[in-house]
């Protein structure tokens, strides 16, 4: 009985937080019968939990071995199928990427910070 309370009272300030985002208006045509209260429940992500069993790792230390773009472009189509599931392995690289992004840019993204870098360090030293 005490869970069902400790949960109404949680609805009831769920309630009260969205009737403080009404404004005068809204809220006296409401009280004059002019207009209705709706519940909507929707997820508070726009986004898909992704739900993967990619091994973030795993996937990061075989990019950095390759020794070329083109190599780390194939790996990356090999393990990922979607922008989200891409997304996520740049946000764990500590990679900016923007809404915008097209999936192709994330990949040049990640392939840059992982192996670019190095074929730029490679190409400057043997100079």
């Amino acid at each position: 009985m005490e869970e069902i309370k400790n949960n109404f009272i949680k609805l009831l300030q769920i309630v009260q937080k969205e009737f403080n985002n009404l404004n005068n208006d809204e809220i006296i045509s409401l009280l004059k019968g002019e207009a209705k209260l709706e519940i909507i429940i929707k997820s508070k992500s726009k986004r898909k939990n992704i739900k993967s069993n990619i091994d973030f790792d795993k996937i990061e230390t075989e990019l950095r071995v390759l020794k070329s773009r083109e190599q780390g472009i194939e790996l990356l189509n090999k393990y990922f199928t979607s922008k989200e599931q891409l997304e996520k392995f740049a946000k764990i690289l500590d990679l900016p990427i923007l809404k915008g992004d097209k999936i192709e840019l994330i990949k040049k993204k990640i392939v840059e910070a992982t192996i670019g870098y190095k074929l730029r360090s490679n190409s400057i030293q043997n100079k």
